[in-house]
This record gives C-alpha cells, sequence and structure tokens, in this order.
C-alpha cells in the first residue's frame, strides 16, 4: 500500500508541476502538447523531430496518468479495507511506515546519482523511457533552448521536494496510526 501511495504521490506531483503553463514561462504549446495537442508547437519554430519527441513525451504523460488513475483506485480499494479490517490495523501502520523506508532507499540512490552526475542519470532515464532516438536534439533546437540541463535540474528538485512532502504526511499519518493503536491495546 506505501508502494502504491508513493508511486501515485509521485506521478501527482509530476503532472501537477509539469502540466501548468506558468511552469514554462506562461508558455501554454508545452503543457499543451503534454496533455496530446502537437498543433500548438507547429505555430512555433519547432522542428518536425522535436515535435515527434513531444508527441512521444505525450504518450509517456497519457500513460502516467492511467497509472495514477488505475493506482488511485488501487489506494482506495485498499485504504478502505483496511478501515474495515481494524484487527491489520497495527500490521498494516507498520507495513506502511516500513514500505516507505524502502521506497526512500531506492529513491535516495537515484537521488544522490542525479546529484552527483545529473547528465547520466538524465541520459539514463531517456534510455529506458524512449524506444528511439528522437530525444537526441541538436543544442540549437528551440526545444533545447527552453528547456535546458538547468531546466530539468530545477524540475527534478522540485518534484522530489513534492514527493518527499507526500511521504512525510504519509509518514505522520501512520505513525498516529500506529501509536494510537498501542494505546488501544494497553
Amino acid at each position: 500500500m506505501a508502494w502504491l501511495f508513493l508511486v501515485c504521490a509521485l506521478l501527482g506531483c509530476l503532472l501537477a508541476l509539469t502540466l501548468r503553463p506558468a511552469f514554462y514561462g506562461g508558455f501554454e504549446a508545452v503543457p499543451r502538447a503534454l496533455n496530446g495537442d502537437l498543433e500548438g508547437l507547429r505555430s512555433y519554430a519547432f522542428t518536425e523531430r522535436e515535435i515527434a519527441h513531444m508527441a512521444d513525451v505525450a504518450h509517456l504523460y497519457l500513460l502516467a496518468k492511467i497509472v495514477l488513475c488505475v493506482g488511485a483506485v488501487l489506494f482506495l480499494a485498499l485504504a478502505v479495507w483496511t478501515y474495515c479490517k481494524p484487527q491489520h490495523k497495527k500490521s498494516v501502520a507498520k507495513g506502511a511506515l516500513l514500505g516507505v523506508a524502502d521506497a526512500f532507499v531506492l529513491m535516495g540512490a537515484i537521488v544522490l546519482w542525479a546529484v552527483i552526475d545529473f547528465r547520466s542519470a538524465f541520459w539514463a532515464f531517456h534510455h529506458i523511457a524512449f524506444t528511439n532516438d528522437l530525444w537526441l536534439l541538436d543544442p540549437n533546437d528551440l526545444l533545447i533552448r527552453m528547456m535546458p540541463q538547468a531546466f530539468f535540474e530545477h524540475a527534478a528538485r522540485q518534484i522530489a521536494l513534492c514527493w518527499a512532502g507526500c511521504a512525510a504526511i504519509w509518514c505522520v499519518g501512520w505513525g498516529i496510526v500506529r501509536m494510537r493503536t498501542k494505546q488501544e491495546r494497553n
């Protein structure tokens, strides 16, 4: 349940941050393209390669939305099940807290990698996420000039902070449940 929550939180943070025009300095064509409307990019100086790459990114965003919706439904079903089985609250609370610890180890390793060498982490992500080389754009392309490496570093920091905040809220909530469950047994 913790991992399901944390995956949904990560996707929610990503979408909430990057689908706002303000994140791109008010430029609305990029978040619209991330939502699948690529026509807005055509009215600017984007190349066909850039537009094709944005189409790939839009597919990833669609997948993220689907995973978020399915994950949220599964999470709510598990939450209802947990609520209906009060005898399991103590073990569920313990698992919820340990699940966050596991996730923090994995995310911590990824964050450490990105802090040490953001470029290699960024490249690895692109090799995993894309099955083509459309993401290898010319440094003079508008997309690269709009979103240089510093842009993605900033985005990664913002998403990580948002996700860590969600994880902290999760831990506080389940910590309270665990303490109350112990008090009820005493």
